[in-house]
């Protein structure tokens, strides 16, 4: 009897499994929207211990970290959706997390580019595109905030300092009396060198790698090697003060039809002077031109023919400022005009007449196809380079207009009504005035923009502005008798000042805090 109960047990276990086995067999070939009724109908009809355990078996199963499933290459794409805060927050999901987004190198170039951050050569050496990103984020939440390191050095004497240029390394100004120009460390404040050979007062001034081009009252254009403080080369030839000077190299150049071209062919220098006449040289290459003894006159030089392209001379007053495109070059006069040429050719393309009265300052927007300028007159005209009309007339200033500044689809004007004016350069709308009783009280003697913020010093002080807003961000220089430059970086900032019958140069360091242990 016994024996006949467990033959009966294992033939119902049997069927029970082959009943189970065909259950389930019929489940797989059932389409998926029966499926999902026929399985939300037993969960609804199952105990609470049963969806406990399906629930256990579900979350397992759903448990897929869907990024690390996907190609590394997609995976990137993904990511390179996410902002900077974002990133650095996925960094800390897993170890898995932490070495894809620590290694997305594409990502990280992606974020600095859309930052408009800008490192320097030595920085894009040594560093990862994380680290840089990380570096500048903090650099710039320093500006807003004003976080900075001090350090004031002795300038020209009483001198007006005339020229500021700088880099990682060095500091290089030029000063209106003493017919110096200082080189100084950048980190220490030391003053490295003095470059000395001019006869007078230096007022222009540019250098790009170890060569340095400056251009004086006693009309020459002088070329330096930076690295041994030496004067390689004079290139004679105006007959009065060279006030103001462009290094263009060449560099791939949009064109109107969208094709690129590289302009110009070679290395050149523009010089502008009170004679009228604007020279075109050939950069002197360092490396492979001879060393040979410099001119002492215009009479017994014979190597300034060798490197003058071009004297273009249409206009009928000094020349007062220059800017420079590729082959396209416009010049600004006390004459009232606006010249653009063709470097390339030496030939004229427009005279632009509008302005009543001097001009003093020029700027190119090589993305509308304009040029802009500024003058006596009150005035700013936007001018087109292809036909030579003048678009727009910005007007609201009252009196000289002495400098402009395009960057990033900003223009910014600065006069000496003690203002500046933001405007859209595709319309000439004014967007913002920045003065009032927390604004400059003089003229505007110096300024530099990017689309976060705009520096500007005059008499009393520097000044920092948001660019988008035109709000007063802060006072950074306070209580000066006077400004001669300003100029900043991703980094620095450094104002040319007068104090106390002296000249110094205040640096403000914003890689400091927040950047303790960095090796820059």
């Amino acid at each position: 009897m016994m024996m006949d109960q467990d033959i009966i047990t294992a033939n119902s276990t049997t069927t029970t499994t082959m009943d189970t086995n065909s259950l389930i067999d019929t489940f797989d070939m059932l389409p998926d929207n029966i499926q999902t009724y026929f399985m939300f109908q037993l969960l609804k009809r199952s105990p609470r211990h049963a969806l406990r355990l399906a629930n256990a078996s579900i979350m397992q199963v759903l448990k897929l970290d869907i990024l690390l499933k996907l190609p590394s290459d997609i995976a990137t794409i993904v990511l390179s959706y996410l902002d900077v805060r974002s990133l650095c927050r996925a960094i800390s999901v897993n170890k898995a997390w932490y070495d894809l987004i620590e290694n997305a190198s594409f990502v990280w170039q992606l974020k600095m580019q859309q930052a408009g951050f800008k490192p320097s050569a030595s920085e894009l050496a040594k560093s990862q595109y994380k680290n840089i990103v990380r570096r500048h984020t903090i650099m710039r939440r320093n500006w807003r905030l004003n976080r900075h390191h001090k350090l004031v050095l002795e300038g020209h004497e009483e001198d007006l300092v005339t020229c500021l240029q700088f880099d990682d390394e060095k500091i290089i100004t030029t000063g209106s009396e003493d017919h110096r120009i200082n080189v100084y460390d950048i980190k220490t404040g030391k003053l490295k060198q003095e470059l000395k050979g001019h006869e007078n007062g230096v007022w222009a001034l540019q250098y790009v790698g170890n060569t340095l081009v400056t251009g004086s009252i006693d009309r020459t254009v002088r070329v330096w090697d930076i690295s041994t403080g030496k004067c390689r080369f004079i290139l004679r030839g105006h007959s009065s003060t060279v006030r103001c000077l462009k290094i263009v190299m060449p560099e791939n150049i949009v064109q109107p039809d969208g094709s690129v071209r590289l302009e110009p062919s070679q290395p050149i220098i523009v010089s502008g002077s009170r004679d009228m006449t604007i020279r075109v040289w050939r950069l002197p290459d360092l490396e492979t031109e001879p060393d040979l003894p410099l001119s002492t006159s215009l009479e017994d030089d014979i190597l300034s023919p060798t490197f003058l392209k071009f004297k273009l001379a249409r206009h009928e007053h000094s020349v007062r400022d220059l800017a420079v495109h590729g082959n396209i070059l416009v010049s600004g006069s006390y004459d009232n005009s606006v010249i653009v040429w063709n470097i390339e050719s030496g030939s004229k393309v427009h005279i632009l007449k509008g302005h009543t009265m001097k001009v003093y300052c020029v700027a190119i927007d090589a993305k509308r196809r304009h040029c802009i300028s500024g003058s006596l007159d009150a005035s700013v005209r936007i001018w087109g380079l292809d036909d030579g009309e003048c678009k727009f007339v910005l007007q609201g200033h009252s009196i000289l207009v002495g400098l402009l500044g395009l960057v990033d689809d900003c223009l910014v004007s600065a006069a000496a009504d003690a203002t500046l004016r933001i405007w859209d350069p595709s319309n000439g709308d004014r967007l913002h005035i920045l003065a009032g009783v927390t604004g400059h009280q003089g003229p505007i003697t110096s300024f530099q923009h990017d689309r976060h913020k705009i520096i500007s010093g005059s008499e009393g002080g520097v000044k920092m502005w948001d660019t988008q807003t035109g709000e007063l961000l802060h006072d950074l220089v306070e209580g000066a008798t006077s400004i001669w430059r300003v100029s900043f970086d991703e980094r620095r900032c450094i104002a040319a000042v007068k104090n106390e019958n002296k000249t110094q140069l205040v640096v403000l360091d914003y890689g400091v805090h927040g950047l303790e242990g960095e090796d820059d």
